[in-house]
């Protein structure tokens, strides 16, 4: 049995990129689809229609509500219910920068969209679950929401964190009703809105040097995540975020919790005083812990304390890379294959 039969699904945004490899994909397992988008939707349906899935298109602007409250009403009266609410439309402006350059309009425009345009399919979408038995509501955040983004981008990275607050409250007020609601937070995945951003090979590198797997992630990895989410397999599953990106958080996550817990450990067992020492019994500073010392003091720029912290730090590289240099010729040397 498919796992959207006998499920309606409206989805936004659906007419290209993320939300029409959805759309696809939910039909592929037994939905009826509506795609709801401000822009034509007739060949996504087609697709749909010749792959032998099920589909309609209805025009619709996400920051409207009254446009909002009629896509909803075409798919209660096209299908008879509505079960999943798939709000997936969304947009990444190219000049939302840092908070002084970006602009009130373009802060305006990326929240309209990304955050009142989720509110509103909610809004209009959870009357029509609840007269059909419930439902499933899956808002796409992003990992940004959860620890930012590592080039500026105010606005989109603000939206996105609200519409994951968003969603844990709706979760929480309908969870007794048979609603539940989830965000899905993709890394960058390979769509026309990030290709617009990935014009030459240094801003491609310059992403992809944060992705732990080395690839930006597909469409049809964030389709799966998303019907999962819709579908019954996640029926005790709500308020939650669906993570995929390629492994960007969790090596953020190590990250900070390497430099904090190592770091601390260090500095706890060695102590604070910058004492040349080859007594292990006798208290010295870590390097690290020294390079911080010295420059949250009063140092004047360009003395020789100052001059110290770039030596110190030369030398924290010279003997990183020895070790590590060490360590390979060992491998090499004593590694046993079978």
């Amino acid at each position: 049995m498919s796992r959207l039969s006998g499920k309606v699904a409206l989805i936004t945004g659906a007419s290209s990129g993320l939300g029409r490899v959805g759309a696809e994909r939910f039909a592929a397992e037994g939905a009826s689809v509506v795609i709801a988008d401000i822009t034509d939707g007739d060949e996504a349906v087609e697709a749909i229609d010749a792959a032998g899935g099920e589909a309609s298109f209805v025009r619709c602007d996400v920051t409207d509500p009254s446009s909002v409250e009629n896509a909803v009403n075409f798919a209660v009266e096209s299908y008879g219910g509505l079960h999943v609410l798939y709000n997936n439309a969304g947009v990444m402006l190219s000049d939302d920068d840092n908070p002084v350059t970006t602009s009130v309009e373009t802060y305006q425009k990326t929240m309209d969209i990304n955050v009142l345009g989720t509110m509103l399919g909610c809004k209009y979408a959870i009357p029509a679950m609840q007269q059909s038995g419930g439902g499933s509501i899956v808002n796409v955040a992003s990992f940004v929401a959860h620890m930012g983004a590592a080039t500026p981008q105010v606005a989109y990275t603000a939206s996105k964190g609200a519409v994951l607050a968003m969603t844990r409250e709706i979760a929480v007020i309908y969870a007794r009703q048979g609603i539940r609601c989830n965000a899905l937070c993709p890394g960058p995945i390979m769509t026309p809105l990030l290709a617009k951003f990935l014009s030459d090979d240094a801003k491609r590198n310059r992403r992809l040097v944060h992705i732990p797997m080395g690839r930006f992630g597909e469409p049809t990895e964030i389709a799966n995540g998303a019907l999962f989410l819709a579908s019954d397999e996640s029926s005790w599953m709500t308020g939650q975020s669906l993570i995929i990106d390629g492994g960007i958080t969790a090596a953020y996550v190590l990250g900070v919790s390497r430099a904090i817990g190592e770091t601390m450990v260090a500095a706890i067992a060695a102590g604070m005083q910058p004492t040349l020492t080859l007594n292990p019994l006798e208290p010295a500073a870590t390097m690290t812990a020294y390079i911080v010392q010295v420059s949250l003091g009063d140092v004047p720029h360009g003395s020789v304390a100052y001059q110290t912290i770039f030596a110190t730090g030369l030398m924290l590289l010279l003997l990183t890379l020895l070790f590590n240099i060490a360590g390979h010729v060992l491998k090499k040397r004593y590694r046993q294959v079978y």
